[in-house]
Order: structure tokens, then sequence, then C-alpha cells
């Protein structure tokens, strides 16, 4: 069975509009595909850690898995489909969160699912260890 797995982005959640619209279209289809939108750790390592896990049990080598990034999500997304070589449609990607979140050092609250949580220099670190140098099979991503 075809699987989607959507990745909200940084300071987001699994709840957004965006995520309910996209599980209410995938359900409208003839053949609807499994559809997963995990609430991500704040922590990079740890999300990617969670997700693998999940990809591992639920799309074994990427086989039949799209995953749709959004923002942060697009990141994470490059990473897990050069790692597992599925599929992605990335909106609106970062390209470099270990710089570009950088003015976000400091506590933070989601204001999807009011966690507080501490951004410290080490996220940084754990996003720069997820950069993809070179995207490997274009075909394979919609942006």
């Amino acid at each position: 069975m075809p699987t989607i797995l959507y990745l909200h982005g940084f300071n987001s959640g699994a709840g957004t509009v965006k995520g309910q619209l996209l599980t209410r279209a995938a359900a409208a289809l003839a053949n609807p595909p499994h559809f997963h939108r995990p609430q991500l750790h704040h922590r990079p390592a740890q999300a990617m850690r969670d997700v693998c896990a999940w990809i591992g049990l639920e799309a074994p080598e990427g086989r039949d898995l799209t995953l749709v990034g959004s923002s942060l999500g697009g990141f994470y997304a490059t990473w897990l489909i050069e790692k597992f070589g599925a599929r992605a449609v990335l909106i609106n990607p970062a390209i470099r969160p270990h710089a570009d979140l950088r003015p976000f050092l400091g506590r933070q609250r989601n204001l999807y699912t009011g966690e507080e949580y501490e951004v410290t220099p080490a996220h940084f670190a754990e996003l720069a260890a997820f950069k993809v140098p070179r995207i490997t099979r274009p075909g394979r991503y919609f942006l």
C-alpha cells in the first residue's frame, strides 16, 4: 500500500491546517494511501531517529513511500529520501536551517502543541549533520 509521510516545519505541528488538508485530500482518493503525520521532536537528531524507526517498520527501504516536507520538514525529507530512496514533495524547503534558524536560539514555545523548549547550539550541529551535499536522483523530487 502506498504511504505518505508528512513532515512539518520548525515550531509547527502535525495538526496544522496544511497537514489536515493533505490528510483529507489523501483520504478522498479512490485508493487512499496510508497517511502519517507525526509530531516531530524539537531536537533534530531525535526527530530523525523517530521517523527512521517508523519508516523501518512501515515502509522498509522506502517501498511505496512518498514524503511531503514543509520548510524544515522539507530539509528532513531531503535527507530521508537520500537515505531510503523514496520520493518527495518539498514545500518551501529549508536549505540551511543550521544557519538560518540561529535567530531562534533560546526559549521557544510551539504554537501548535504548547511545548516549551530551548534551542541550543547543539540543535544547529544536529541540523548540520543532516545536510545533503548533493542530491543523487533529482527525478525523485517535486518542488
